[in-house]
């Protein structure tokens, strides 16, 4: 299927150190990017580099992105809307973050539409409530949220409801997409044991070393083995590709990996180490509502609500 290529309408400031999962570079399907920890004398929470990938999903579906005992994140995926045939492109338009509080567990959604915010239902334009902050700003198009994830530290996550044009790639036509670009700020307070599309590499240790076997039968200088070692999974090992920016074109050192889902890559054989990019399927990190967190690697504690 032809694939698409994205440009963005974003003045926002750069963002250096974060984890980015977002709908508005190169490829036009929903891309990730997230810090790693190669280096043991580099205190944890200071990424100097990170993995690059992308999970296209599926229309009409929703998926967990970060699943921790006392937050969770679901993103809804659609297909992004244009009169061209030749245009394979999902888009993110909500963002559902559960999280609990001092006193209880709260429902918080961002729509693509207006990047308008309800709070257990409720419209909010922003607000500090439970230990928990919501602002949005409405004339720059983006909601701030910060959930204490149970812990002392807050977890601060960005929502920005973004427009871009996407090219056909065969008519080389344009035609304007929006979407929602979703950031988290400051993680250090999930835990090791978080999971979801973004948080199972968050605070995990990652071995990167040479790679010496055959990509797509040739021979590259720049191909590494990236072993991610998750404290409740076996440890994966899987080829990448390492460039000096990332999707976004932060001048950070990513290593791009896997294939449009995060699974395996057909240009590595066996008995190469060619494991899944995430933990399992894509498919195991579906869900069944915005707000659900139930699914294979759920961490998220209900009894806490």
């Amino acid at each position: 299927v032809p694939r698409a290529t994205v440009t963005i309408d974003d003045t926002s400031e750069p963002e250096c150190g974060l984890t980015f999962f977002v709908n508005d570079t190169l490829t036009g399907d929903p891309l990730l990017t997230v810090p790693i920890w190669t280096n043991p004398t580099v205190e944890l929470g200071d990424p100097v580099e990170s993995l690059c990938y992308e999970v296209h999903g599926e229309d009409g579906s929703y998926f967990n992105l970060i699943s921790d005992e006392c937050t969770s994140v679901n993103a809804y995926y659609q297909e992004a809307v244009t009169p061209s045939p030749n245009i394979d492109l999902n888009v993110v338009t909500q963002i559902g973050v559960m999280a609990r509080g001092e006193t209880a567990c709260w429902n918080i959604q961002v729509d693509l539409d207006g990047c308008n915010t309800t709070i257990n239902g409720g419209l909010s334009l922003g607000t500090d409530f439970d230990g928990i902050s919501v602002k949005r700003y409405a004339t720059s198009s983006r909601v701030r949220i910060s959930v204490p994830n149970c812990g002392d530290t807050m977890l601060v996550m960005w929502v920005f409801c973004r427009a871009g044009q996407v090219e056909d790639p065969v008519t080389m036509d344009y035609f304007n997409i929006r979407f929602i670009r979703f950031v988290v700020m400051r993680g250090l307070n999930l835990n090791e044991q978080s999971h979801g599309l973004i948080g199972q590499f968050w605070n995990v240790p990652v071995t990167v070393s040479s790679y010496t076997g055959l990509f797509g039968g040739a021979e590259r200088s720049d191909d590494y083995v990236i072993t991610v070692d998750h404290p409740q999974s076996d440890p994966r090992s899987f080829v990448g590709l390492k460039y000096s920016v990332t999707w976004e074109f932060e001048k950070r050192v990513c290593y791009y990996v896997g294939n449009t889902q995060a699974g395996e890559l057909s240009e590595v054989s066996d008995p190469n180490p060619n494991d899944s990019v995430i933990e399992g399927d894509y498919t195991d990190y579906k869900v069944d509502s915005l707000f659900a967190t139930d699914f294979k690697f759920s961490h998220f504690d209900g009894n806490r609500c």
